[in-house]
């Protein structure tokens, strides 16, 4: 849970990101009944989305990991795929890894 402080700078942030609207209620709970989808398509932007640079980095690293696999000689990568929030564009900033998934053939037995 948020302490006092940290839930009073969210909501001065939110008011802040919607200094636009002509009013801003005083009742959070209730503040996205005063909101417009582009504002709130703005504070997604500005507060919540990781930002390109971010993205590409991930990417970078991503290509890194599955080059690196595909260079293997003791079992074939058929795919590799950059999946969760990274990989569907929905990564939070500072809240997001990178989810990957590798599907192989021709694994050796576990024995050799």
């Amino acid at each position: 849970r948020r302490s006092g402080q940290a839930k009073q700078g969210v909501h001065q942030s939110l008011a802040d990101a919607f200094s636009s609207l002509a009013i801003v209620p005083a009742d959070f709970n209730n503040f996205l009944n005063y909101c417009r989808p582009d504002d709130i398509n703005k504070y997604i932007s500005q507060h919540l989305q990781t930002d390109e640079s971010y993205r590409d980095e991930c990417g970078d690293v991503v290509d890194l990991i599955a080059d690196y696999f595909k260079r293997s000689k003791k079992f074939t990568v058929n795919r590799f795929i950059k999946g969760g929030s990274l990989g569907k564009g929905t990564a939070i900033k500072s809240k997001s890894d990178i989810d990957c998934v590798m599907f192989i053939s021709n694994l050796p037995p576990l024995d050799s």
